[in-house]
């Protein structure tokens, strides 16, 4: 007979044989397992290296094997042995724990897969047979676990995190996935109240955590935040635990927090994995603020350093995701304000729950936001004799960054904007008595700021929106046919559609007035501080001091009407409030904006024909954009000074202020910047003179007002623009284009005037530099320009008829030539300076009796050539095409019309 055989035929033990054993041999099955667990714990302080362990593999999974034996003999020996409730279950997870640390990951998941089927049949026996009814919900553990310096904490936050299921990229993944997903989960019954039983389920669910971390380099990583939201998870058992013992509980929660914190460190930052590695983060944020074991300080600061971190990776739903784990761990947190070291991380964090949700465009967000940041706050603004600086300019903050909100909404913002009001009182008088040497004054200042500018740019946009609607309902209004019906009308719709708005832009005035008085209490507190620890403190000092100008700006603007006398000087207050910090601070950034706005206010009184009262305005605008020399030196300063200057100046004309008129232009040519200069003449090669100056009309415009303003008499001393303009970076060719543009103002101002002796000294300059063989066509130019001056010089009329026909025949000579030189861009125009030739000659040799019908007759058929495809009215419409390319053929169209005046 066989062994087998004997075995099957061997006589089954009594009940008390069966008991005598298990009494004997339980004892070394428990020792078995309990050895083994220690093999295995010093298997893992050796390390992996195979010099240290032979056959590592092979010795860990005799050991893991005979222990499962063994605890399987325990199992059918329990009913016979002194082991308590959940002992070999506790022996089991305990060995499971060790079979993890030792990095055997897959023979883990598997026991893992067997235990949670065992712990599944063992919570139903608990809960059919309620094990633990004597346990109190109410234990003094979780009364004193919800106690915590400085922090309120919700029970739980109520937002699930956006977690999607990730596509598997292997067939091992898939397979792992298939086996072991729902291994993150274990259904939730609320009757088990056995502490024992849940913190194995939790241990349970930790190892897996664990697994899931490292098995095959990690791979299964990305799939863990959508399993672990899963119902029945660590969270929500550890939820259960509070109820029954909170201390206990938060052991766990911070388990969990380390455990994810650990695995989330594992993923790389970058593309997809980005989005992965902040869900792990989320969730070991929200375990952390679950277990209260961090402070309040750290907990924030960790979720913005992730937030900033997660930012950076370029997905869709990035900020959509950070307004979901901001608003959820705002929800369970709540501080006192009056901790200042810490107040300070949640109101940071509060501030970048605010950043996320402009950028999601969730005002419900934002606003709950800004209110997390007022409400521990409250408090301290109604008892300003305590208040501090810090908590006032927070609270400050919150109110102009909400009522900023809320005007770009045109919500209902009265509340918020005498909110504002009491804060901004309170900042003022906080800063007499603030300890100059809390780290956090500089942060706050610089909040402070940055809410102030914030609020400034909404009120100013809905004061222009609301100006322009005016304008625009009165002119419609105007419009009206029925002159009767007119006014009423316009008031109607004037008082239906902006009467609000107009109490709303009353009450932000009264709150620009006291940021002006928060901001320099401000910059008192900062020259105070500056005096004292002697840092630099530049960069806010300055910004400070730009949002007080700003804010000095508006007022201006508020106040100001153009059509009452009286607001000028209350609005040249504000700016004379602005310019005086600017000089004592030495902030000459500052007058730049302030010139702006003097300027602006110059124009607008030009627009209504207001001259006189402009020039203090215009002026203004001009010394202060002087003073800003950084600005003033720069290419665009000079730009802007150029065209103030030239408005002061044609103010200053209309005013018969002549002699401020001329000098406001020389200042005007004198700042022409030369990049002007350079984009004036750049097509100088390829465009005529009028071409030119249709293109970019500052500069000929300038140097004509100039001109027409400066010269009252023929014999007086002339000063010309090209005498004051900076030439030092332009070569004798740019300033030959200068040249012709005063030679061309010169022409007209001499119907008035015989300017032929200037005319003669610019001609000669450009035939000076014009030679026949380099410019031939220009020098054709200035010629027939020349023939023009010749005739109009008083000398015996054949002597000056002679030496104009003389000026013509060269003329014609030069553009029958085939030497171009460098004109050979302007080939378009030869035809028609040619025929001018032909015409003086014409008209030349006729008035010395002399025959000039061929000459006529050429001139003719080139012009005919020229206006071919120019139609007569009554016949056909020229195309645009067609028109502009008579303007380009054709030099000063103007000029063309006067000449054939003469030949008629």
């Amino acid at each position: 007979m066989s062994q087998p055989e004997a075995s099957r035929q061997a006589k089954k033990p009594s009940r008390n044989e069966f008991k005598s054993l298990a009494t004997k041999l339980a004892p070394l099955a428990a020792r078995v397992v309990n050895q083994n667990i220690e093999s295995l714990f010093r298997i893992k302080e050796a390390g992996v290296g195979k010099e240290r362990i032979p056959n590592r593999k092979a010795a860990i999974d005799c050991l893991v094997d005979t222990a499962f034996y063994a605890t399987a003999a325990l199992k059918h020996m329990k009913a016979y042995t002194k082991l308590k409730p959940l002992d070999i279950e506790k022996t089991t997870s305990n060995l499971i724990c060790k079979i993890v640390e030792v990095g055997e990951y897959g023979r883990a998941l598997e026991e893992l897969h067997k235990f949670r089927a065992n712990l599944t049949k063992v919570a139903t026996a608990l809960s059919d047979s309620s094990m633990s009814p004597n346990i109190s919900f109410n234990s003094p553990n979780t009364t004193s676990a919800n106690q915590n310096d400085g922090v309120s904490i919700n029970s739980f936050g109520s937002t699930a995190l956006l977690t999607t299921q990730q596509p598997t990229e292997s067939q091992r993944e898939k397979e792992l996935i298939q086996r072991y997903g729902e291994l993150l989960s274990f259904p939730l019954d609320s009757s088990i109240t056995d502490v024992a039983m849940i913190l194995l389920v939790l241990a349970y669910q930790a190892n897996v955590i664990r697994c899931w971390s490292d098995i095959d380099g990690g791979s299964l990583l990305r799939h863990l935040p959508y399993y672990i939201n899963k119902p029945g998870n660590f969270l929500e058992w550890c939820k259960h635990l509070v109820k029954i013992d909170a201390s206990t509980a938060k052991k766990q929660l911070d388990l969990l927090c380390r455990l994810l914190t650990r695995a989330s460190r594992k993923v790389p930052l970058s593309g997809n994995a980005a989005l992965h590695r902040f869900h792990l983060q989320s969730i070991a944020s929200k375990a952390s603020v679950l277990s209260r074991t961090s402070t309040l300080q750290s907990l924030c600061d960790n979720v913005v350093r992730n937030g900033i971190a997660y930012e950076k990776y370029e997905g869709e739903d990035r900020y959509e995701n950070l307004r979901i784990l901001c608003g959820d761990f705002l929800d369970t947190l709540a501080s006192n304000g009056h901790d200042i070291p810490v107040a300070r991380e949640y109101f940071v964090l509060c501030d970048f729950y605010a950043y996320v949700a402009r950028k999601t465009n969730n005002f419900s967000a934002l606003t709950l936001a800004l209110n997390h940041i007022m409400s521990p706050l409250r408090g301290a603004i109604h008892e300003p004799n305590t208040c501090s600086y810090f908590q006032a300019a927070y609270a400050a903050h919150s109110r102009l960054s909400l009522a900023s909100a809320q005007i770009d909404r045109a919500a209902d913002v009265k509340v918020v904007l005498q909110e504002a009001v009491d804060c901004l009182k309170v900042v003022s008088a906080a800063t007499e008595k603030d300890d100059l040497e809390n780290e956090n004054i500089n942060r706050i200042m610089a909040t402070l700021c940055k809410s102030v500018n914030s609020f400034r740019q909404s009120s100013a946009n809905l004061y222009d929106t609301i100006e322009k609607e005016r304008e625009k309902g009165t002119n419609e209004t105007m419009s009206d046919d029925n002159n009767y019906t007119s006014p009423p009308s316009c008031q109607s719709y004037l008082e239906k559609e902006f009467g609000r708005w107009k109490e709303i832009i009353q009450q932000i005035t009264s709150i620009l007035d006291h940021c002006q008085d928060a901001l320099s209490a401000t910059l008192r507190l900062i020259k105070k501080k500056l005096r004292m620890d002697g840092a630099n403190h530049t960069s806010l000092l300055d910004n400070i001091a730009l949002a007080f100008v700003d804010v000095m700006i508006l007022l201006s603007r508020i106040h100001f009407d153009v059509e009452l006398e009286h607001t000028y000087q209350e609005a040249y207050g504000f700016l004379s409030d602005a310019e005086n910090l600017c000089r004592d601070l030495e902030f000459p950034s500052g007058y730049r904006w302030l010139s702006a706005e003097y300027y602006a206010i110059g124009t607008s009184m030009v627009s209504a024909n207001i001259f006189s009262k402009a020039i203090y305005a215009l002026r203004k605008g001009c010394l202060l954009l002087e003073k800003d020399e950084g600005r003033a030196s720069t290419l665009a300063g000079k730009l802007h000074l150029c065209k103030r200057y030239e408005t002061l100046g044609i103010c200053c004309l209309k005013s018969n202020e002549f002699e401020d008129g001329i000098k406001s232009f020389r200042l005007a040519l004198k700042r022409l910047p030369a990049t002007a200069i350079e984009a004036f003449v750049k097509n100088m090669f390829s465009d005529s003179i009028s071409t030119l100056r249709q293109q970019n009309p500052l500069i000929p415009k300038l140097i004509d007002r100039f001109l027409r303003s400066s010269i009252v008499s023929p014999s007086q001393d002339i000063v010309f623009a090209s005498d004051i303009v900076d030439t030092d970076a332009m070569d004798s060719t740019q300033i030959c284009i200068i040249f012709e543009c005063e030679l061309r103002t010169l022409h007209v101002l001499s119907a008035k005037m015989d300017l032929t002796t200037h005319q003669s000294k610019l001609i000669n300059l450009l035939l000076h530099h014009y030679t026949p063989n380099v410019y031939p066509i220009r020098r054709a130019r200035v010629l027939l320009e020349k023939v023009r001056v010749e005739r109009s010089k008083r000398l015996p009329l054949e002597s000056a008829i002679n030496s104009a026909l003389e000026c013509a025949v060269e003329a014609r000579k030069l553009l029958t030539s085939k030497i171009v030189g460098e004109d050979s861009g302007l080939l378009h125009c030869r035809k028609h300076y040619l025929a001018l030739a032909l015409s003086w000659i014409a008209i030349c040799s006729h008035e010395l009796d002399k025959n000039a019908s061929d000459a006529f007759g050429d001139a003719l058929e080139l012009w005919k050539s020229l206006l071919d495809k120019i139609k007569p009215f009554y016949d056909d419409t020229p195309t645009k095409e067609e028109i502009q390319q008579v303007h380009r053929n054709i030099d000063d169209i103007e000029s063309f019309h006067d000449h054939l005046r003469i030949l008629c």
